[in-house]
Formats: C-alpha cells, sequence, structure tokens
C-alpha cells in the first residue's frame, strides 16, 4: 500500500482546510506565510510515496486545477505523479477540471515547490474553489475523487 500524505492550508475558513480534515490517513496542514510554509515542510519527517496538496483559488467554481509545475528563483521543478486516477475520478463525478504547467508566484505555488524540493517524490498540487463558490455539493464530489482508498491506485 502506498503511504499518501494530505496536505491544506490552516484556517477554518479555507476551504483545503475543510476538505483535507475529511479525509483519514497523514495529513499536514500548512501556514499561510512563506516562513511558516518553511517551517511546517521542515517539520515533515516522514518518507511518503505520494502527497496530495492542496490550496485554493478564490477565482474558481465548481471546477478545480491540477498544478503540475512550481517555480522559485527562476527555478522551475515538475511533479512526476502520475495523477491520472484523479483526472478519472474528477471525469467520472462530473468535475470540472483544467491541468497547468504555469506556476504561480504566491504561497501555493511556494508551498509546492518546498514539498517537491524536500521529498524528491510524486507530488502534485490541486486548487480548490473558496468557500464563496464552494458548494456542499461540490465539496462531497471532491472528498470522493480525493478521500479514496489509495490502495486501489
Amino acid at each position: 500500500m502506498k503511504k499518501v500524505l494530505y496536505t491544506g492550508f490552516k484556517g477554518n475558513c479555507n476551504t483545503s482546510f475543510l476538505l483535507v480534515s475529511k479525509f483519514d490517513g497523514d495529513k499536514a496542514f500548512i501556514t499561510n506565510t512563506f516562513a511558516g510554509i518553511e517551517r511546517d515542510i521542515a517539520a515533515i519527517k516522514e518518507t511518503y510515496d505520494e502527497v496530495i496538496m492542496f490550496g485554493l483559488d478564490r477565482n474558481l467554481k465548481d471546477s478545480i486545477r491540477f498544478e503540475t509545475a512550481a517555480k522559485r528563483d527562476g527555478s522551475i521543478m515538475r511533479s512526476d505523479l502520475d495523477f491520472s486516477f484523479f483526472r478519472e475520478n474528477a471525469e467520472r463525478l462530473g468535475i470540472e477540471y483544467s491541468v497547468s504547467d504555469k506556476p504561480g508566484l504566491y504561497l501555493c505555488n511556494y508551498a509546492y515547490y518546498s514539498m517537491l524540493e524536500k521529498n524528491q517524490c510524486h507530488v502534485i498540487f490541486i486548487h480548490i474553489p473558496g468557500l464563496k463558490n464552494m458548494t456542499d455539493e461540490f465539496g462531497l464530489k471532491l472528498e470522493e475523487a480525493f478521500g479514496c482508498n489509495t490502495d486501489i491506485r
């Protein structure tokens, strides 16, 4: 069985925190500052086969975005995680998604780069809607798509 870590950002009003809190298994919650990201990711001592990271994008509505690259100081790191399982789950559940290889410049990108750099493992970052654009129905679909039992992959 694969050893998987789920991450989200701290905060009771952060949809990534709310989603990851519902998953079984190992979880880590990341502080919403650059220094906090460094501290929180450095504190992860386990080694994981996969890290599934979540962050919110207030511009998303009824859709998600898979991020495949992160950038820092001109250096780009790319995920090597085969996330077709998650894409297939999204399609099966009617979740619209996009795939981006254009790194952002803020906290989500910073956290993603830090995790890719630390673990040298399979890592994917998924942007989900913020509270304003997150319906209960959509939240349940996300739980089903990503909170699944990892031994079936």
